[in-house]
């Protein structure tokens, strides 16, 4: 698969999510199908199921995000807790959280300690509230930010754009709307990287039951009794 092909395919997954926040309802019920589904396939591994509401904590705070409105200090304090990974069914309001969208400088501060090394790029016009961010691969991170954004599994920049409404507030949400939206692709990544590694772990434990003097699949206990 090339480049082009990958980052078409990240692209359609952005406009499948734009495309579903038109619909609340949908976005919503596709959102707690999934969340249904990961619980269930967790089967009780904790970390599995932190992993799930992770996910769906960040969709469903970028679905706020986009909802409109101004600022708002119930969201202030859900980015907080973003921040921290503290699952938002635990909730519990953060002293005084900072204005993330009410703003602006807090919504950038917002970016760089949750997505250190990112550029950002953002403002309002008459049309749109809008926000661009990505990995800064020519600023002094750039050797984590290659480990940690691989350019081939992402795209080139994470864009919003919102009505704007509501002035300054819209550029904020711009910018913490692509920021969720970026943090969910690491979160994916994440994910990928940890299937990936099951499967080489499987591969491994597989090869350790191959009878190498005649290359049969054995199962280790009978192994151990032929080379007695």
């Amino acid at each position: 698969m090339t480049l082009m092909t990958d980052r078409r395919r990240w692209d359609d997954e952005a406009l499948r999510h734009m495309a579903e926040r038109d619909d609340p309802e949908a976005a919503e019920s596709s959102m707690n199908a999934r969340l249904f589904a990961e619980l269930q396939a967790a089967d009780g591994d904790r970390d599995a199921l932190m992993r799930a509401c992770r996910r769906a904590d960040l969709r469903r705070v970028e679905l706020s995000l986009v909802d409109g409105g101004g600022p708002d200090p119930a969201l202030d304090a859900y980015m907080e807790l973003i921040l921290r990974s503290t699952p938002l069914s635990v909730y519990d309001a953060p002293d005084s959280p900072a204005s993330y969208t009410g703003s602006l400088d807090s919504a950038r501060a917002f970016v760089s300690k949750a997505l250190p090394g990112f550029w950002v790029s953002s403002g309002l016009s008459a049309l749109t509230g809008y926000a661009s961010l990505g990995p800064d691969y020519n600023g002094p991170g750039r050797e984590r930010l290659f480990r940690e954004w691989p350019e081939a599994e992402c795209p080139c920049d994470w864009s919003e754009d919102l009505a704007p409404g509501d002035g300054i507030g819209r550029e904020c949400r711009a910018i913490l709307t692509a920021a969720v939206r970026a943090l969910s692709h690491l979160h994916d990544l994440a994910d990928a990287a940890r299937y990936r590694q099951e499967l080489r772990d499987g591969a491994a434990a597989a090869k350790a039951t191959w009878d190498a003097r005649g290359g049969l699949l054995v199962h280790p206990r009978f192994a151990a009794r032929r080379d007695r």
